[in-house]
């Protein structure tokens, strides 16, 4: 973060033709797409997304939890198009979790074999051993769960589809030949054969067989399709 702006460091870098990292701790906007131009016209020709990840940061030790800002990954993605980490220095790992969540493609971390009775600063919002090892565990399961964007109907609902949904019954007890009034028929689970919506599609049919009162009313229960 503290050579964001210094304009020798990040072409040294990026001539080195090896990936950067790019940490944004402090700096505006318009300090990071300059810096981003200068690495790009250092860099030459070439994918800048393969060189350069850009890490959203905020420059306090501890961050307080209300000034993470883990929206800024999404919207420095968005802004330079580059890939876009989080550099964390909230005490805990909910601020990590979040910008995991919200597309970072790296954590940073500080690391430390005791985060109490040290003096310096960092070991408070640092990573212990069982910390490191929870954060490695959960950020493959929070990536796992954030899928695409759209709403589609996943795989393992599908069985319950008609389950859950209301289907047409009987609303009191009906004897065979009944032709069906609107006032015969109400809602219940499940749709496995006429749905909700299809509860108009039954009045003026003649029930074939008796069917009891919260029954539901089966497709060749009734004449006509």
């Amino acid at each position: 973060s503290g050579d964001i702006d210094f304009e020798p460091v990040i072409r040294a870098a990026a001539e080195t033709g090896k990936p950067v990292i790019v940490s944004t701790g402090l700096a505006t906007m318009e300090e990071i797409q300059t810096a981003v131009e200068w690495f790009a016209d250092a860099a030459g020709t070439g994918e800048l997304r393969d060189r350069l990840i850009l890490m959203h940061c905020v420059s306090a030790y501890p961050t307080p939890i209300e000034e993470a800002n883990v929206l800024s990954v999404p919207f420095l993605a968005a802004e330079t198009g580059l890939r876009v980490g989080y550099s964390n220095h909230v005490i805990g790992l909910e601020a990590c979790f979040a910008a995991v969540a919200l597309g970072a493609c790296m954590i940073e971390v500080h690391f430390t074999d005791c985060k109490t009775g040290r003096d310096f600063r960092d070991h408070s919002l640092s990573c212990d051993p069982d910390d490191l090892a929870l954060l490695v565990e959960a950020v493959p399961r929070i990536r796992a769960g954030l899928g695409a964007p759209g709403k589609t109907r996943q795989p393992s609902e599908l069985p319950a589809l008609k389950a859950v949904r209301k289907g047409v019954v009987a609303a009191r007890d009906l004897d065979g030949g009944t032709v069906l009034k609107r006032g015969d028929l109400m809602f219940a689970r499940p749709a496995t054969e006429f749905a909700a919506q299809e509860i108009d599609t039954l009045p003026g049919r003649r029930l074939l067989r008796a069917v009891g009162k919260g029954e539901l009313i089966r497709r060749d229960d009734v004449e006509g399709d």
